[in-house]
């Protein structure tokens, strides 16, 4: 079933650049911007902002699985390959229809999400069994079906970043914040390009120079930049 927030639906999503967000493996653009690139967000899409259209004119197709009277409008449950949004239209449509959903930009509202993954822009290198993230080459698996030079997405988990000393890193940042979450501190670390988020039991320094280093298994290639 669909996550709410009132009556809305939330669908986890990563916000590419401004105006332009990916969730569900599709692109959409949206009126929402100052999030930073490759950030992962929430999308809140009221159900009343969802318009139900004719599958050929639509990019996300699904099934109606339950419809409801609901004295002014029909709430509508369609399954789009395992998750169901909830529509409310003026219009029928019958439990077994196929048929598309429509998302205009100005009804999809992005939200901060609390906790963050690290998600980034990654060149692969299938030849070298690299990617590089910050012009910095890592050691990835699972690099089939990518070509040389082709720009993926990457997620690294923030548990998974091992801060090291600098000299015993090719990525090195300063620290830019540490916050106790309660259990561990939560580390941004400023990079060349990108802002990395570690996990660490000890207290840093801000602006201390620190080196990252990600094992290969903890690098997933997540999508293929569009």
């Amino acid at each position: 079933m669909a996550d709410f927030i009132g009556e809305s639906n939330i669908v986890p999503a990563v916000m590419l650049e401004d105006y332009k967000v990916r969730f569900k493996g599709l692109t959409f653009k949206c009126v929402d911007a100052g999030f930073g690139k490759n950030v992962e967000v929430d999308v809140v899409i009221r159900p009343e902002d969802i318009d139900i259209v004719s599958p050929e004119k639509a990019r996300v197709v699904g099934k109606v699985v339950s419809v409801v009277f609901m004295g002014v409008h029909y709430e509508i449950d369609v399954d789009c390959g395992g998750y169901e949004w909830v529509v409310h239209s003026t219009d029928y449509a019958a439990v077994g229809d196929t048929v598309g959903i429509s998302i205009p930009p100005d009804a999809i509202h992005v939200m901060k999400k609390t906790r963050e993954n690290n998600i980034f822009d990654a060149e692969v290198w299938p030849s070298e069994g690299m990617i590089y993230i910050d012009n910095v080459g890592f050691a990835a698996n699972a690099l089939e079906g990518y070509e040389n030079k082709e720009i993926a997405m990457v997620e690294i988990a923030p548990e998974k970043v091992q801060i090291v000393n600098p000299q015993d890193a090719k990525l090195t940042g300063t620290i830019k914040s540490c916050m106790f979450l309660g259990t561990h501190y939560q580390i941004t670390v400023s990079c060349e390009e990108n802002d990395w988020i570690a996990h660490s039991e000890e207290f840093m320094e801000d602006g201390e120079e620190v080196g990252i280093l990600v094992d290969a298994q903890d690098l997933i290639l997540t999508d293929k930049k569009e």
